[in-house]
C-alpha cells in the first residue's frame, strides 16, 4: 500500500507486486488466511474498501463514511473488526464490526468512542481486542458483542496476537511492551522502556517481533 498510490498485491510470496484500484491516501489493510478476503481503509473521509477475490477487485461496503483509523480480520475473514478515529484530528469515533465478510459494518455501543490507535482479531474471530492512545487496553470475548477494559492508562501503540487469541503483546510510545497470556483479561510489562511502535505474533504466539519508531497515530 502507497501513501496517495495505488495498492500492490502479490500472489508468489512477495516476489513480485500488481497495481490494484484506484489511488488513494491507503492507511490499513488485513487480509483473511487464505488471502481471499482482503479489507483497507485510507487515510481520508471514505467508506470501507473490500475484495473478496484475493485482491484482485475492490468494492466499497455498505459503511457510513468515517475517518478510519485501523482495520483487522479474522482467518476466516468472516468476522472484521475496524474502528473510526471520527474527524481528520482525533481518533474519537466507536468500533464498528462485520459479521459477513466486511459487506455490512455495525457500531458496538461499548466502549462508545476513544483515541483508538490499533486492533486485533483472532483466527476464529471470538477474541478482539483494540488500543487507545492514553487510555485502556478493551478486550472483547464474544466476537465484538460486547467489551470490557483492561490493563492500565497507557499511551498504547500497537496489539498483535496469536492465532487462538490467548497470547497477546501490546505495545507503548515511550514505555514498555505488555505481554497477556489469558486472552488479554491481564497484563504483564516486558523488555525495556522504548518507543515502541508496531508488533507482529506468530500464530502460536511463540515467536513475537516488535520495531521501535514513531507513534502509530502519525502513520497518517
Amino acid at each position: 500500500m502507497v501513501n496517495g498510490g495505488f495498492i500492490y498485491i502479490s500472489s508468489n510470496f512477495g516476489d513480485t507486486w500488481t497495481t490494484i484500484t484506484s489511488t488513494n491516501i491507503w492507511r490499513d489493510v488485513s487480509v483473511s488466511a487464505s488471502g481471499q478476503y482482503q479489507t483497507a481503509i485510507t487515510n481520508d473521509l471514505d467508506n470501507i474498501y473490500f475484495s473478496t477475490n484475493f485482491g484482485q477487485t475492490w468494492t466499497t461496503t455498505v459503511a457510513p463514511t468515517q475517518y478510519w483509523a485501523a482495520i483487522s480480520i479474522s482467518a476466516s475473514g468472516k468476522y472484521q473488526l475496524a474502528t473510526s478515529k471520527g474527524d481528520d484530528t482525533e481518533f474519537e469515533g466507536p468500533i464498528w464490526i462485520s459479521t459477513d465478510f466486511g459487506t455490512t459494518w455495525n457500531a458496538t455501543t461499548s466502549p462508545l468512542s476513544g483515541q483508538w490507535s490499533s486492533i486485533a482479531v483472532s483466527a476464529s474471530g471470538q477474541y478482539q481486542t483494540a488500543t487507545i492512545n492514553g487510555g485502556r487496553i478493551y478486550i472483547s470475548t464474544d466476537f465484538g458483542n460486547s467489551w470490557n477494559a483492561a490493563a492500565t492508562t497507557q499511551n498504547w501503540n500497537y496489539v498483535s496476537m496469536s492465532a487462538s487469541g490467548q497470547y497477546q503483546t501490546a505495545t507503548i510510545n515511550g514505555g514498555r511492551i505488555y505481554i497477556s497470556t489469558d486472552f488479554g483479561n491481564s497484563w504483564n510489562a516486558a523488555a525495556t522502556s522504548q518507543n515502541w511502535s508496531s508488533v507482529s505474533v506468530s500464530a502460536s504466539g511463540q515467536y513475537q517481533t516488535a520495531t521501535i519508531g514513531a507513534d502509530y497515530r502519525d502513520w497518517e
